[in-house]
Formats: structure tokens, C-alpha cells, sequence
């Protein structure tokens, strides 16, 4: 079940309206078409009624008798008009004062007030809270911060999200809305510390008005979900061999960002292999591993790695390369990616999330500071070169062959042997299909696909058409055309395309693995 809370009511009309029992007692029917208008059903009439949230209160009004000469439909029109008009003048515009040169503070000074008061925040944080509340509040940064009360908040939020979606009306949420969102959230902070420090009360409005939201988790992208697009990244990297492919690599062997890795200087470098430097959160002291220790330069009195966070895209480019989205062409993998293709084969290998959060530098809430102290470097050590041993040589899930394995000593006395690894029986329970795999060369799978189409190909090898359409793809083999076999059929002789050089990081043998079994097997079976 999503966590997402189901809205009650129904898709109301006329037709649906008229129908409406009475039930005892006098309720209301929302209408799931439009948020906040409904049906109250009661004894002696059905009226239209609209909800609209004010701040931390709600405001019903009634719209109108549902009747004769005045439909639901017609009613519904009306309604949706009066909760435009509600949710545009529901917020008074709070007039802005200069400073009357009294001790009363402005948002500017309370913010530098925050920051000193907070040594802990990192350099990077001082300078993101200083970019989002000067953009997204600038003329308040010079106002008395007491002007900024709840309901000011509420109406420069509306005011702002307006004038987002005319700037941007095809894409939901509009572009700058989660700069925006960071802004609130930078702000909310801010003003909580002061109102505690001057022991008042917090003016920030109720989280459900103001609809604070977190930009979407990315999931790891589909190219490094499998074994072949690891493989083809770590590889791919290694054959270009640039200053900008071993930053890549050294943000994949440490998770670290991509700014954070580039701007390494040899002051960060306090042992052999550990460095000590700030990040968004903390202070981190992260031992490295023996491959990313090898790509810094650490005897050069400037950068480690040579290299620009702006540079790092075209390694990844050149390998996956791009994809059209709504936004315009995006990078199949960017640099953020491998940080999360780090963590993420950390936790495949089962490694402690808090040990994660400390490599990677990550937020850890619920553990006690004395019990990070305390952690030895080995032990982060011991991981770090974990995770990266499994990203230089990147192994098939465990357990996968295994089945393969059982299955070629329990064959089926009805299966011929050679087809016996597409089943596996305990007893007397029936037959199960199991993953199998093929390995093939790029000049082998391209002849295979001009001799046959590649349904029957497919069903001959006891893989799925998609899946070998995939693997084609990804080798960026070619398939012969819609109709390419009906022509042949026809009498006419049409060559097939030549195999263009291989894609940059791309294995030796190619992985095609499948679920079904051969028609053979499966005849049996039947």
C-alpha cells in the first residue's frame, strides 16, 4: 500500500447528485473532481458546499441549493470560482517598512546572529542559507524581522508559487520550485532559533498551509541496476584513463561529492591514506582505499585530482550517453549518481548504514556522538575497501548460479539432460523455472540476429525477444528493419548492416539472461 491517505468521496454529476439517499442524518458527498466542493445531503435540501483551508482554520460556505433551475453542474462552476477567489484573498498584504533605525533587528542580522551561534554548520551550508534567503527573501533581508508573521509568510509563498507556474505552465512543479522549498526550509530554521533564543512565540506558519516539500528521492539509474552496465562503467573509465575519468572513478571508489572530491588539496591529507576535511554536515575524517589512493596526485601542493566538478559529465557521456526528457537532453549517469552507486553497493554488501552515513558524510540522526568517536579507522577502513573492491570487479548476485548448479544433479527422468538445468524438482513438487544465462561475443550475437527474426531466435535460446532486443541495443548491435523478413521471403536480396565499433567500457562477452525455457522443454512439460 502507498503511505499516500486515500480522499473520500466520489466523481458527483446531476445524474449522481439526484441519487444521493438520505441517510438518518445530514453529511456531505465531496467531489473528487474538485478539491474542497461536495454535496451536504440533509432532510429538506441538497447543497453545493465548498472547504477551504485559512491558515490553520477551515472555511465552509454554502454555494447554493441544488435544484431545478440551478443544477449541481452549474453550482460546481460557481464554486470552483469562490475557492479561486478565497485562496487569492485568504492572505493580507502586511505593508514593508524601512528600518526606523530602533534596536530592533532585521532578518540580514539574525541570520548572521544564527550563524554564530551555530559553529558547527559547514562553510558550504553558511554559504547555501545566505544564497537561498537573499534570493528568495531579498527585501525582507533589510525589514524588521517581526514583519515576517505567519500570514506574511503564507502570502509571499503563494505570491512566489504564481509566479513560478505562469513562468513555467507545462512542467508540474514548475521549474525553481524545490530552490524555492529549500528557501522556506532555510528560513523556518532561522526564525525558530530566534523566537527560542528571544523566548517567543515561533511565527512559522502550520506545515499543512505553507506545503514545504523535499524534491523526489532519485533512484540509482537503470545503467548501473546490473551487473553488465557496472562492468561497462568501471571498464569504460579505465580505457579512457583521463584526468576527468580518474575523478570519476574516485568519486565511485569514496562516495564523496562531487564538488567536495575536486576541491581536495594536499592540507586535507593527514596520514597516508586519510583525509580530513568539511562537508555539508560535519567535520569527516575518511580513511581511502588503495584504488582511490592511487589516483590522487599527493605531491602536488594544488588540487589532488587535476580536474573541475564541471568537467566530470563527459567521461559518463561518452560512455552512456544521453536521453531525452521534458526538459531537454540529460545525462543517462551523472557524477551525483556514482555517489549513490557507492552507498547503494554498500548496502548490498550488508555493510552498517551508520559506517555508510560516516563515509559518504551523511546526516546521522539517533546515534550518539560518543559511539561515532569511538569508531576505529580500521574498522571504516576495512569497509571503504570493501565497497570499492566490489565496484573494480563488480560479481553477479550470489546465489544466482547456484540453482544452475542443483538443478544439473536433479534432472527430470521426462526432460532430456540437456535441458535439464531449466528445471529444478524437490520430490514430488512441480517443476520450477530458473534463470539461465548466455554469454556470447558482440560479432557472434550480430551474425545471429541477421540469420533468423528475433522472435525465433529468442524462443530458441530460451530467452525473452524483449530481452534480446536490450542486449542488442545496449551492444549497440543492429537488427534488421520492420519487414526485413518479408522482403526476404519475397525473392528480393538485401544485405545486412555492418556492426559499427563497440561503445566505449563495453565487456568482452555479453549477458543475456532469460526465464523462459526451450519449446522443447516446455512440450514436455505440458
Amino acid at each position: 500500500m502507498s503511505g499516500h491517505k486515500r480522499r473520500r468521496g466520489m466523481r458527483l454529476d446531476d445524474t449522481v447528485v439526484e441519487r444521493l439517499p438520505f441517510k438518518r442524518k445530514q453529511y456531505t458527498a465531496w467531489d473528487l473532481s474538485v478539491e474542497g466542493c461536495g454535496v451536504r445531503v440533509s432532510a429538506a435540501t441538497k447543497s453545493c458546499v465548498i472547504s477551504v483551508r485559512l491558515g490553520e482554520k477551515k472555511k465552509f460556505e454554502t454555494i447554493g441549493a441544488v435544484g431545478a433551475d440551478s443544477p449541481y453542474e452549474y453550482l460546481r462552476e460557481k464554486a470552483i470560482k469562490r475557492i479561486g477567489e478565497l485562496k487569492h484573498a485568504r492572505l493580507p498584504r502586511t505593508p514593508l517598512r524601512q528600518g526606523d533605525g530602533t534596536s530592533e533587528e532585521t532578518l540580514r542580522e539574525v541570520l548572521e546572529s544564527y550563524f554564530v551561534a551555530n559553529p558547527d554548520l559547514g562553510d558550504r551550508t553558511l554559504s547555501d542559507y545566505r544564497k537561498c534567503i537573499g534570493r528568495g527573501f531579498n527585501p525582507q533581508m533589510d525589514q524588521p524581522v517581526s514583519l515576517l508573521t505567519g500570514q506574511e509568510i503564507l502570502r509571499l509563498n503563494s505570491e512566489h508559487l504564481e509566479k513560478l507556474a505562469k513562468k513555467d505552465p507545462t512542467h508540474k512543479p514548475p521549474r525553481g520550485f524545490y530552490t524555492w522549498q529549500g528557501a522556506l526550509r532555510a528560513l523556518r530554521a532561522v526564525l525558530g532559533w530566534h523566537a527560542a533564543s528571544k523566548n517567543r512565540l515561533n511565527p512559522w506558519p502550520d506545515r499543512r498551509a505553507l506545503k514545504i516539500k523535499s524534491a523526489p528521492a532519485r533512484e540509482l539509474p537503470v545503467e548501473l541496476q546490473s551487473v553488465e552496465g557496472r562492468r561497462r562503467l568501471i571498464e569504460g573509465l579505465k580505457a579512457i584513463d583521463t584526468g576527468t575519468a580518474r575523478a570519476d572513478r574516485f568519486i565511485c571508489y569514496t562516495g564523496f561529492r562531487r564538488r567536495g572530491a575536486t576541491d581536495l588539496r594536499r592540507v586535507h591529507l593527514i596520514a597516508e591514506n586519510v583525509l580530513e576535511f568539511k562537508s555539508k554536515t560535519r567535520t569527516l575524517r575518511v580513511p581511502l582505499s588503495r584504488q582511490a589512493l592511487a589516483l590522487m596526485d599527493t605531491s602536488s601542493d594544488g588540487r589532488l585530482l587535476h580536474v573541475g566538478d564541471s568537467q566530470l559529465r563527459k567521461p559518463l557521456i561518452r560512455i552512456f550517453g544521453e536521453r531525452k526528457t521534458s526538459r531537454g537532453k540529460k545525462a543517462c549517469v551523472t557524477p551525483h549518481d556514482l555517489r549513490r552507486y557507492f552507498k547503494t553497493v554498500g548496502a548490498e554488501l550488508g555493510i552498517d548504514p551508520t559506517i555508510l552515513n560516516l563515509l559518504v558524510g551523511h546526516a546521522i540522526k539517533g546515534v550518539d556522538k560518543h559511539y561515532i568517536a569511538k569508531l576505529r579507522l580500521s574498522v571504516l577502513r576495512a569497509a571503504a575497501q570493501k565497497i570499492t573492491d566490489e565496484i573494480d570487479n563488480p560479481q553477479d548476485p550470489a546465489g544466482e548460479d547456484d540453482a544452475a548448479t542443483m538443478s544439473q544433479d536433479l534432472p527430470r527422468p521426462d526432460v532430456p539432460v540437456q535441458c535439464a538445468d531449466a528445471y529444478l524438482s524437490f520430490g514430488n513438487t512441480e517443476a520450477k523455472l530458473i534463470r539461465h544465462a548466455h554469454y556470447l561475443k558482440r560479432e557472434d550475437l550480430h551474425k545471429l540476429v541477421w540469420t533468423a527474426p528475433v522472435t525465433e531466435i529468442a524462443a530458441r535460446i530460451g530467452v525473452s525477444n524483449v530481452g534480446l532486443a536490450k542486449a542488442c541495443r545496449r551492444a549497440e548491435i543492429p537488427v534488421p528493419t520492420r519487414g526485413h523478413w518479408a522482403k526476404i521471403e519475397a525473392g528480393q536480396h538485401i544485405g545486412q548492416d555492418p556492426l559499427p565499433p563497440a561503445p566505449i567500457g563495453l565487456p568482452e562477452l555479453i549477458r543475456i539472461t532469460g526465464t523462459q525455457s526451450p519449446p522443447n522443454v516446455k512440450s514436455k512439460a505440458a
